[in-house]
Order: structure tokens, then sequence, then C-alpha cells
């Protein structure tokens, strides 16, 4: 009997486990952020983006995100990251590049300490490879683009679409 219930324990922690690892489906956000005395907003022109079909034979696509700091103060991009290892996602910002990063708990995930500056604008470009998964890739894609920065809110970008052969 005692195995029989340490296995039924080990399959609920498990389970439970599993049910809390799933990303969420929340919805995309605009990142407020504030002090006292002044705020910051992070305000994109889009976010979200379909891409329609995408086919496996023809490779990577990548669609970019345009963003900026509405606020009055500065906001300090700390971290971005994919909702998936066929994803990534590049900051471009004043000429100069960040990333790509991927997937959390798939390789190194480096801080951005980057400041965008009010009024400034940025982007994130996400590049989706389609050939990821392998031929067992093909059907809907949703994918999230998350930006953290100096608040609790991260501004999350989405590519959708629809893969084929």
């Amino acid at each position: 009997m005692k195995p029989l219930t340490l296995l039924i324990i080990i399959a609920v922690v498990l389970g439970v486990g599993i049910w809390f690892a799933q990303p969420g489906t929340t919805e995309p956000k605009t990142a407020t952020l504030g002090t006292d005395s002044e705020s910051s907003l992070l305000v994109a022109e889009e976010l979200a983006y379909d891409f329609g079909t995408i086919r496996m034979a023809n490779g990577k696509v990548s669609h970019e995100f345009k963003f900026r700091n509405a606020g009055t103060a500065p906001v300090t991009l700390t971290q971005l990251f994919t909702s998936c290892m066929c994803t990534e996602a590049t900051l471009v910002m004043i000429g100069r590049e960040y990333g790509p990063f991927g997937m959390p708990g798939h390789g190194f995930r480096p801080r951005l300490d980057a400041v965008l500056e009010p009024g400034a604008s940025a982007i994130v470009r996400v590049t989706f490879d389609p050939n990821a998964h392998g031929p067992a890739g093909i059907g809907p894609i949703t994918r999230v683009a998350s930006l953290e920065n100096d608040s609790s809110a991260p501004l999350e970008v989405i590519i959708t679409g629809q893969v084929t052969p």
C-alpha cells in the first residue's frame, strides 16, 4: 500500500508543477511605470502581429514592434525573453542591438540594463523559426516576447501564424 500512496503523491506533485509551469494566456499590455514625482509609460504602436501562413520551406520570419517612452522619466529595460525556444527577440535602440534573447531556462539570460529616455523610441524584433519543432511543428502558433523594465509590468508583444510544410 505504501508504494501506491507514494506514487500517487508524486503524480499529484508533478501535475501541480506542470500546471504552474505553463505560460499564461494573458493579453498583451502597455507597461506603466511610476515614481512619486515622475511617471514613465512604454507605448507600443502595435502589440500583436499575425504572419498568416508561414511555410517551413521559406525559413525564419521576423516582425518589428516599435515602442516609445511616452513618460517624463527614463525607463530601464532589464530583460527580454520569449515564450518558446523557436522564437528569438532582439532589442534595437539608438543604433545598437541587444540580443538575440530566447526562452528562459535555455541558456544564459543576461540583463539588458538599457535606458530608454523620455520621448525616445526603440524596437523589439521578434524572429520565429518554423523549423525549430521539426515536422510535428505544423499548425497554429502563438508566441510572446516580454520586455521587462524597472516596473512590475512587462511590455508583451505577440506573434501568431499558421505553420505549413
